[in-house]
């Protein structure tokens, strides 16, 4: 009798121990699938996260156009990007904290210079548009200003200055060459530009208006102000226009 409870015994102490083992394998595995360990990988991401990581916060600031606002939040919202559209009216109310970029697309001139010191103290990288961006950087004190430019009218292309630049090659590799004319506009716009020769210090031209060379249209000053120079933005762009643009949202915010 005493051999068969130890025996007994035994298969119970037996049975217990690999149920134990068992279940400390099975939250392994769980532990491993949510916090991607195992198979000595070093730990992984999920594509949730991947996206979190790719997506960076931007601020518009637009003008009256009542089309403006949708079309740069499905532009930049289709391309991974979160999005605040904000007139320039309601602009000191938004926090910046946290912005990467900030879009200038308004027609109210930013007369108010308390938004102005709001822009310059958060050192928010910002693109300028046309005259709205062009008067934001008169107050910035930066050469691409509105009061420094030219006009020109019924302009679809821009002439490649400086092809292995991110702007033409990150996230949308445009395969441009040097001294290539590319169109950016599927309709003719308003085109400001400037004349950068001799160059400007502080000042790297990336595309120059089609006619001539020297007068710079798309152009980054301090690495962190990029100057857009087409007017009729974003619903008049090509489908080349369109990634040149995000490349342009994605080249400041990972400055």
């Amino acid at each position: 009798m005493l051999r068969q409870a130890r025996w007994t015994w035994a298969v119970i102490l037996a049975a217990w121990l690999v149920a134990l083992a068992c279940g400390q394998a099975e939250q392994q595995a769980t532990n491993d699938s949510t916090f991607g360990g195992g198979g000595g990988g070093g730990g992984g991401k999920s594509d949730d996260d991947d996206d979190a990581a790719a997506a960076a916060s931007v601020v518009v600031v637009y003008g009256s156009t009542a089309a403006e606002p949708k079309g740069y939040a499905t532009l930049l919202e289709d391309n991974g990007y979160t999005v605040k559209m904000v007139t320039e009216a309601n602009f000191p109310s938004v926090s910046l904290t946290g912005v990467k970029v900030l879009i200038s697309d308004t027609t109210a001139y930013w007369l108010n210079q308390n938004s102005v010191a709001m822009v310059k103290n958060s050192g928010v990288p910002v693109i300028g548009v046309f005259e709205g961006g062009g008067d934001l950087f008169d107050y910035l004190g930066l050469n691409l200003g509105w009061a420094n430019g030219y006009w020109s009218y019924a302009v679809q292309q821009v002439r490649v200055v400086d092809p292995g630049h991110p702007v033409f090659t990150t996230p949308f590799d445009l395969g441009v060459t040097d001294d290539e004319l590319i169109t950016v506009m599927a309709s003719p716009a308003d085109f400001y530009y400037h004349d950068t020769t001799p160059p400007w210090p502080n000042v790297l031209p990336l595309a120059d208006r089609p006619v001539e060379t020297g007068f710079a249209g798309i152009t980054v000053e301090r690495g962190k102000y990029l100057y857009w120079p087409f007017d009729d933005m974003p619903g008049s762009l090509s489908t080349l226009g369109q990634q040149l643009f995000i490349n342009c949202v994605h080249y400041l915010a990972t400055q």
